[in-house]
């Protein structure tokens, strides 16, 4: 339930209210071949995302990122990224959330889009994933406020510091050699935990594979990383 005294700026309350709205299907991902996706009450609203369908147009632009490749969706939600890498070519999909009602909302959509070689887990960031798995490439678009999280839902938008340490001190145990992890970021976010700080204080190899200036001279990205 709704966590009522959880107050931010009207914008971003407005997001985290958004979350507990009854679910939907939409068709904003048709122009990528997904003609219709559910997207279930108390999962990321991703259709409705800055970054994430950013993300996904990326990905769907890049087949060659996870073509006959191990991938995994970290912090799937609905499941959009890592139904886009099944789609078009990935060898196996591993779809991760900390939300169970996100884990069964991606079951729900592969069952929908006939995605196969597909497995499931639930789990904060790494916990839970098969032991010994390791993957091709890690997919994730991290939470860019700055909270504490309620339940089980509110991850999906609202994160503490030690949630993106953890994540960088921990994905390379579950990337294969010359494995590559994908983040989406944006000027808007730029604080010293944004994607591209975090790359260069742990001194990763990254590359800038796309980038989109804004109007109003903000711009977004999304990184690639290498083992």
């Amino acid at each position: 339930m709704q966590n009522k005294d959880l107050q931010f700026e009207p914008d971003i309350q407005k997001l985290v209210d958004d979350l507990y709205q009854p679910g939907y299907i939409t068709e904003k991902f048709a122009n990528i071949g997904i003609p219709s996706l559910i997207i279930l009450s108390q999962v990321f609203r991703f259709d409705k995302s800055y970054l994430g369908s950013y993300l996904a147009d990326v990905l769907i632009h890049n087949k060659k990122l996870y073509k006959d490749k191990d991938v995994l969706d970290l912090g799937s939600g609905c499941g959009v990224l890592g139904a886009i890498c099944s789609k078009y070519g990935a060898k196996n999909v591993h779809f991760s959330d900390i939300n169970p009602t996100a884990v069964k909302n991606s079951q729900l959509n592969s069952i929908l889009l006939d995605l196969k070689n597909v497995s499931f887990s639930c789990g904060d960031l790494f916990d839970n994933i098969p032991p010994d798995s390791k993957f091709d490439l890690i997919v994730f678009n991290p939470p860019n406020i700055l909270g504490v999280p309620t339940d089980e839902t509110q991850p999906a938008l609202i994160r503490e510091d030690i949630i993106i340490l953890n994540f960088y001190e921990n994905y390379k145990h579950f990337l294969k050699k010359n494995g590559v992890l994908i983040l989406p970021g944006s000027s808007r976010f730029d604080g010293e935990l944004s994607p591209i700080k975090m790359a260069k204080k742990n001194k990763l190899k990254l590359r800038i594979i796309n980038k989109l200036v804004e109007a109003d001279g903000n711009h977004k990205y999304v990184l690639l990383i290498n083992s």
